[in-house]
């Protein structure tokens, strides 16, 4: 059985999510296409072994002016135990690989990012933390993500971008409470 399923993600792209069935598991063909190119060119793909349950994140990013690559992200489940999660995905283009370190720490949270990778998540105490990303094993701070909040129970995801520059943007998941069923 197949169902596709329609994303509009902005005004200019379309993810189009084609599922096949199979057991407790979904084969997924992720298409990501311009609608201002045409209705029916697909600029990205991904194909992903889906389980019930679980929870993804896709992210488009550009290898360079004509090549574009999807990436599927499994979500892991945020825990209860009092704690905040974090993860960093690469997704700058020609850049270095990446240490990233909350601010006047001295423990890398992550190291050696590369591009197209996004690290397992980490977690840390709740609090408000300012990070900073260097090249790997370099002094330097490249870009700094200011007053982060990291809350409990939630997952927080900094996507690092930009051509020539870099740059970032964030996602949190929430759990939802738990609703009763009238």
């Amino acid at each position: 059985m197949r169902n596709t399923h329609w994303l509009a993600v902005s005004a200019l792209l379309v993810v189009a999510v084609t599922a096949c069935a199979k057991d407790d598991a979904t084969m997924a063909r992720f298409d990501v296409r311009d609608v201002a190119l045409s209705d029916t060119t697909t600029i990205a793909s991904d194909d992903e072994m889906l389980q019930e349950g679980h929870r993804y994140s896709v992210v488009l990013m550009s290898e360079n002016m004509s090549k574009r690559i999807l990436r599927v992200l499994d979500d892991e489940v945020i825990p209860d135990s009092g704690m905040a999660r974090l993860r960093v995905i690469h997704a700058a283009p020609g850049g270095p690989m990446l240490d990233v370190r909350a601010a006047n720490g001295t423990t890398e949270l992550f190291t050696d990012l590369k591009f197209n990778e996004g690290a397992n998540y980490v977690d840390v105490l709740p609090a408000t933390v300012t990070l900073e990303v260097r090249a790997a094993n370099s002094a330097p701070v490249l870009l700094t993500v200011p007053s982060l909040p990291l809350a409990r129970g939630t997952a927080t995801t900094v996507v690092l971008s930009g051509a020539t520059q870099l740059s970032w943007f964030t996602f949190v998941d929430t759990m939802m409470p738990a609703t009763a069923i009238r």
